[in-house]
């Protein structure tokens, strides 16, 4: 049960969040990337990273001995959040009447 947990804080957290997160917060990111923090606010407040930025994050968590957080995580990680954004936003927009069962009798 505890997996499971962890499994769902994990979909509602950003890729963005989990980048800061890891660094201890966007100040310390900020910091480690050359850029200031107002950047990382906007990358938190948005939910994504800017496929720019990419090269560099990978770079600084290198340098940090973290060789998981790769340019290829990050890809991925924003490909899945957004097709849970799209699953999401497709849940939403469903009413009772757009469920109608279609029944044909002979």
């Amino acid at each position: 049960m505890y997996a499971k947990n962890v499994i769902l804080r994990m979909v509602d957290i950003s890729v963005a969040e989990i980048v800061i997160k890891r660094w201890g917060g966007a100040t310390a990111l900020a910091r480690a990337l050359g850029k200031r923090p107002s950047s990382i606010q906007v990358w938190k407040d948005s939910g994504t990273i800017p496929l720019r930025n990419w090269p560099e994050i990978e770079q600084a968590a290198f340098r940090e001995g973290w060789l998981d957080l790769t340019a290829r995580w990050l890809g991925e990680a924003h490909a899945a959040q957004e097709v849970r954004r799209a699953q999401d936003a497709a849940r939403q927009s469903q009413s009772p009447s757009d469920k109608t069962v279609r029944c044909e009798v002979d």
